[in-house]
């Protein structure tokens, strides 16, 4: 009896661990390049995973109302600007977007509507643009279609 409940508490775990991992369509409607894959992994708090393919760049992300906005942090708090080289801001299709590169080669692109982090070591050109070409077709993030209206005084 006591093998059969162990078995059955093995294979329990394990299904969870395969169904968190599972592969499903990249978030916000990415559109991945050729031989990228989408990873969801298990999160806490946050929707987290990959995209990656072999010999490319990997991508990791956390998306969710506590994931904050990686591109803001506070070096001294989070660590994910240390070393910041450079910072670019621009709306795309109606969102903000962040984007950081440091001197370890960090690429952070921050959707701070959609509390959206997507971040990579970028070893190459080659990998940076492969990147920007994927993370920057995020839709998942609020649409802005006109100037706030002002409310009344």
């Amino acid at each position: 009896m006591k093998s059969i409940l162990f078995v059955l508490v093995f294979l329990s775990g394990w299904l969870a661990g395969q169904l968190s991992t599972a592969v499903r369509p990249a978030p916000g409607g990415i559109r991945l390049l050729p031989g990228y894959t989408h990873q969801l992994k298990q999160g806490f708090d946050s929707e987290v995973g990959t995209i990656s393919k072999a010999g490319g760049v990997t991508i990791q992300y956390d998306i969710g109302e506590l994931a904050g906005n990686y591109a803001e942090c506070d070096p001294k708090l989070c660590g994910w600007t240390k070393g910041e080289v450079w910072r670019k801001k621009q709306t795309i299709k109606g969102q903000a977007v962040v984007l950081v590169y440091t001197q370890e080669k960090t690429l952070i692109v921050s959707f701070p509507e959609s509390r959206a982090n997507f971040y990579a070591t970028v070893d190459s050109s080659e990998q940076l643009t492969e990147m920007l070409l994927m993370v920057l077709t995020y839709d998942g993030g609020r649409r802005v279609t006109s100037p706030t209206t002002p409310g009344p005084d």
